[in-house]
Order: C-alpha cells, then sequence, then structure tokens
C-alpha cells in the first residue's frame, strides 16, 4: 500500500493537524496496544530497548538491535514509528560507530517514519536525565545530521536532532547548536532534558519555525507538573513519554513474580491486573497488519 511506502511524510500530515503525545515502547504487541489506543504514532525508545536486553541506557545498542525492532514494530502497525538511535548507534560485528549514511538507509528500509540522532559522546553515552553527560562538538554533530540527510530515501525519513548539551553547556549554548543542526537538515529539534516551562519557552521562541520535541521522562530532569498540554499550548508538536509504558510493565511483572514467591499461586486480587487471553488475541486480529482484512 503507498502509505506503507511513506511513513515520514504521514508522520508530517499527522503534526499538521494537531501536536501530539506519543508513548514508547520496545516491541511490537506494546505498539499495537498503543495504535489500540488512539495515538497517531509510538517511539521506539533506546532507553526501553536497553533495559528489555538487560543494558543500561549507555549508547550498547547496535544497528541491528535497533533495525530488527523497527522492522518488527512498522510490520504490525499502521501508525508511523520514531526511532531513537542514540548517537548513531554501534556497528554490530565491529562495535564501532554506524557511518550515518548507512544508518539512514537501515532504518529507512525497516520502516522508521523519523530517526533521533543525539549530540552526546558515544563512549560517554548516559541516560539523557542523567548527570555526567559530555557533548561532542557541535560541528560534528552537524557533519552527523548532514550525512544522514544526505542519504534520506526520496527525502521521507525524517531527521530528528537532539541536543543534550543543555546540562553541559547551558540553555543559551542548546539553542545555538539547534540552529546550526536545523541547519544542517535536521527536520525536527529536541531539547533534552530542560529544567522548567519557561525553558521550554524560550526555546520554543528561539526557534519559532522549527517542529520541536519535549520528552516527559519520570524521576528526570524535567518537572513533574509539566503536562503533555502546557507544552502544546507553547508551541510543541510533539511530547514524548519514552519509557512510561515499559517501566510500568516492569514493575507490574516484579509484583507478579513477588505474588508467585510468596505465595506459589497468583490470587484474585493479582489476576484482576492480568491481561486475559482472549483480549491479547483480540487486540492482536483487531490492530496487526498481517491480521487486517485486505
Amino acid at each position: 500500500m503507498k502509505k506503507q511506502n511513506d511513513p515520514g511524510k504521514r508522520l508530517l500530515h499527522v503534526l499538521a493537524k494537531a501536536p501530539i503525545a506519543v508513548p514508547g515502547t520496545f516491541y511490537p504487541f506494546g505498539a499495537l496496544q498503543i495504535q489500540a489506543a488512539g495515538f497517531p504514532a509510538c517511539y521506539l525508545s533506546g532507553a526501553a530497548l536497553s533495559t528489555s536486553l538487560g543494558l543500561l541506557d549507555e549508547g550498547l545498542l547496535t544497528s541491528h538491535d535497533v533495525s530488527e525492532a523497527t522492522r518488527n514494530i512498522t510490520r504490525v502497525v499502521d501508525i508511523p514509528v520514531i526511532v531513537d538511535c542514540d548517537t548513531g548507534l554501534l556497528e554490530p560485528i565491529t562495535h564501532g560507530q554506524m557511518n550515518p549514511r548507512i544508518l539512514t538507509v537501515l532504518m529507512a528500509q525497516a520502516g522508521a517514519a523519523a530517526i533521533q540522532l543525539e549530540d552526546q559522546i558515544s563512549a560517554k553515552k548516559r541516560c539523557g536525565h542523567l548527570d555526567g553527560k559530555r557533548v561532542v562538538s557541535e560541528q560534528a554533530m552537524v557533519a552527523k545530521i548532514a550525512y544522514a540527510c544526505e542519504a534520506r530515501y526520496n527525502g521521507n525519513l525524517l531527521i530528528i536532532a537532539r541536543t543534550d548539551s543543555r546540562a553541559p553547556e547551558g540553555l543559551d549554548a542548546a539553542i545555538r547548536r539547534a540552529h546550526a543542526y536545523v541547519h544542517a537538515g535536521a527536520d525536527a529539534i529536541f531539547p533534552e532534558a530542560l529544567e522548567s516551562l519557561d525553558e521550554f519557552r524560550t526555546f520554543r521562541e528561539s526557534l519559532p519555525d522549527a517542529i520541536l520535541l519535549a520528552n516527559l521522562a519520570e524521576h528526570g530532569k524535567t518537572p513533574a507538573n509539566i503536562r503533555a498540554e502546557d507544552l502544546w499550548e507553547i508551541g510543541y508538536e510533539i511530547v514524548l513519554f519514552p519509557v512510561t509504558g515499559t517501566r510500568a510493565m516492569y514493575r507490574a511483572h516484579q509484583d507478579v513474580l513477588d505474588e508467585i514467591a510468596k505465595t506459589g499461586s497468583v490470587q484474585r486480587s493479582a489476576q484482576s491486573g492480568i491481561m486475559p487471553r482472549q483480549a491479547v488475541n483480540k487486540l492482536i486480529t483487531d490492530q496487526s497488519r498481517p491480521y487486517q482484512k485486505k
């Protein structure tokens, strides 16, 4: 179908209608749940995928890890998928940094609507809301963006440039970098870990024409009282909830394991939190592309 060949254009079409909230996941059934809940896009979170593989969010994912996860998700959902590609990911054989041109082609082939690249130093990569982050030079990130833009399939794959420079260099430096990244060809800017609604507003006012993303990660640098609606009102087009569902799932799993370990069974109170098999199967047959009636 034609629409499946233009995921980047479909994402732009969605954004032209209204600003959106985009939950994150790391696996196809989670993406089906996001689609069934009515969200117009989903986010393949690097943090969620890393922890699902038993890894810390420290830039340890390879291009194989992320392209395989992307392909598995886009195979079953119709909504566009934004893919977190960290600092550019590792090449799976040598564990050297992936060539941005090759990465862009690989993710386009996997069906991504957009890829996100960040300006942290690869060897020191950390979760965006932790202390101790270090960033590459502005020129190095500009080159990475330019290489990625050159390799896009028909210009349809969107390039999102994330800057983690707020903490190590300050807000003014983050804004300066954002302007340079837009000039290099980035379709959208993701200022990570801003620390107040006023900072989000200043960033928006400094880049009036750019598509902007915000990240409402729990227990991070961004105040918990900021809502998606607050960010939409000041002009942010995309608000991410990258690991909310994943952490909720991990907690539910831990609670069930603790119940089994304690009682040797799953009590009725715990069973009420378990999705019945029939509901799982119905969601798959109703939402998954391979099961959709032609």
